[in-house]
């Protein structure tokens, strides 16, 4: 059976929100030149996002690329799937969700909040608390604080609580992914047959309430924990040894 590597971007194959570095480059590309081997890509962020990170030369190594989640998918640089969150919930609960977000963001103290704190998607939901356009330093800063007060944790408790028809996914270093029961990342294995091959995914936020947990849960993949594009190459060159 065929072996296919389903990589998270963030954290995975890059530093999030940065660009892919040259030797993860030459990585895949060798790793692609494996007889039997399929790349594919499984990311909460949407295509253009993708794109930017890794170029648009990178992307044509994977046969799927799965945005938001799987949402939007494309297999060989062709769209397969497109759902959308705003036919599923309906305005009327979209709008309640909106309002209640603005509210708890706006009890939450940060040394600086930039703009950019909502961004519908065409399959999600993305929100910042400090706000996507913030510069990287600033992202490192409230990536910090994160970890120590667990501003998006808390703020995902308490949108639990009136929206329970919504999955909430914390990834990357500043933003929370929010989207209907089951549009996870398991959602992919809709659009991928996954009886094709033996799917490996790869991904660095495995921990209970972190995107990528549910999908390393399934039954139907081999979880890879990675801590960084580094050690995601050293695990697969490991893996490598034994396929």
């Amino acid at each position: 059976m065929n072996t296919l590597f389903l990589f998270d971007v963030d954290g995975t194959l890059t530093i999030p929100r940065n660009k892919i570095k040259p030797d993860i480059i030459d990585f895949l590309i060798l790793l692609s030149s494996q007889p039997n081997i399929t790349l594919g890509i499984i990311s909460g962020s949407d295509y253009e996002k993708i794109k930017e990170q890794l170029g648009e030369n990178i992307l044509n190594l994977f046969d799927y690329i799965c945005t938001e989640n799987g949402l939007v998918s494309y297999y060989k640089n062709r769209i397969i799937h497109s759902n959308s969150i705003i036919k599923e919930i309906g305005d009327f609960k979209y709008n309640l969700l909106i309002n209640d977000i603005f509210l708890l963001m706006s009890k939450i103290n940060l040394p600086i909040k930039r703009g950019n704190f909502i961004e519908l998607r065409t399959g999600m939901i993305n929100i910042s608390p400090i706000g996507r356009s913030c510069t990287q330093q600033e992202r490192d800063d409230f990536y910090q604080l994160d970890l120590q007060y667990q501003y998006r944790k808390k703020l995902v408790d308490n949108l639990k609580i009136n929206h329970p028809y919504l999955e909430f996914g914390i990834g990357g270093q500043i933003s929370i992914d929010i989207y209907p029961i089951g549009w996870n990342k398991t959602y992919c294995l809709n659009i991928i047959d996954y009886n094709k091959y033996n799917i490996y995914f790869i991904g660095d936020r495995m921990e209970v309430g972190g995107n990528d947990y549910e999908l390393s849960k399934c039954d139907k993949i081999i979880p890879i924990h990675v801590l960084n594009p580094n050690d995601m190459v050293s695990k697969i060159k490991h893996l490598l040894n034994y396929l």
